[in-house]
């Protein structure tokens, strides 16, 4: 997760945590989907952080937001398969990644 407002993030890290964030889900989606099983379920991780919009979270946040339609349009297509496909979104949690990210980000506001 790097942190930067839009106008001064960096394609190159914006590309990274997409491929990390983005590629990563559609690569375990797509191979779930044609093994998962009648009755089984894919879990994503999404980000509060999507509905909250703190201008350093611009990339991250993007990234979580197309990890949530990736979420529903696998949910819809695998209904049928019968097996579920959902995303959490969990708050902060007071990890050593998200109490850099907030020292970061108050030196940044």
């Amino acid at each position: 997760m790097l942190l930067s407002p839009l106008a001064d993030l960096n394609l190159d890290d914006f590309d990274r945590m997409h491929r990390t964030n983005v590629g990563a889900r559609f690569v375990v989606g797509q191979q779930a989907a044609r093994r998962v099983r009648a009755g089984g379920a894919i879990i994503n991780f999404s980000s509060s952080v999507v509905k909250i919009a703190l201008p350093s979270y611009t990339a991250y946040a993007a990234t979580k937001g197309a990890v949530d339609a990736m979420t529903l349009i696998l949910a819809r297509k695998c209904a049928a398969a019968t097996f579920t496909v959902n995303a959490v979104a969990p708050g902060p949690t007071a990890t050593p990644l998200f109490l850099d990210a907030s020292r970061t980000r108050w030196s940044m506001a």
